[in-house]
């Protein structure tokens, strides 16, 4: 993905300087003002033009790259563990199954498995918990609150990302909390 969007950049470019060989159809996207309809890829006219601007703008590259963790169990619907953008970490919602598929009954014991198996993909990708920027906390019942709260401050220590905890009104029988994550590292 290239951040060269804005129509705003094409406006400060005289496009008597750029190659005419350079713009094309949507070329004429950006002259008007519109946002073209269609993602940048590498092989199209507008990557080119990114490649040709590079030394006006500062034009950053993002490729994001899906993680997986060699035998944990599958997503169980059609979504990455987790994807690498840029220096940022995004992970999808981890419940607790232990390797052998069963699931603990408690909610203490949900947590601190749902944050080993999330520590597990944050490694696979690079990262640590140190990393962790943000969490989002999803409790079947807020009255397991102080119950996941204790587990949770144990496995995080002195790190404390930012966090937001709901009730998820009801999540996959038998999961009781599931937690996602975002992480940076430079």
């Amino acid at each position: 993905m290239i951040l060269f969007t804005n129509p705003i950049i094409h406006n400060l470019i005289n496009p008597t300087l750029v190659p005419s060989s350079i713009f094309t159809t949507r070329h004429n996207y950006q002259k008007n003002n519109l946002i073209s309809p269609k993602p940048f890829t590498k092989n199209d006219d507008s990557f080119q033009l990114g490649q040709y601007l590079k030394g006006f703008f500062h034009i950053t590259f993002f490729m994001s790259i899906p993680i997986t963790v060699a035998g944990a169990p599958p997503p169980i619907g059609p979504y990455m563990p987790a994807r690498k953008v840029g220096n940022f970490l995004y992970t999808s919602g981890n419940v607790a199954i232990a390797k052998d598929g069963s699931t603990p009954k408690g909610v203490a014991e949900q947590t601190t498995l749902s944050l080993l198996s999330l520590e597990e993909l944050l490694h696979a990708a690079g990262y640590t918990k140190n990393d962790v920027v943000r969490c989002g906390c999803y409790l079947s019942n807020m009255d397991d609150f102080a119950e996941m709260n204790k587990a949770y401050a144990a496995f995080f220590g002195e790190h404390k990302p930012c966090r937001t905890t709901i009730q998820a009104g009801r999540l996959c029988d038998p999961f009781i909390f599931e937690v996602d994550c975002v992480a940076y590292k430079e």
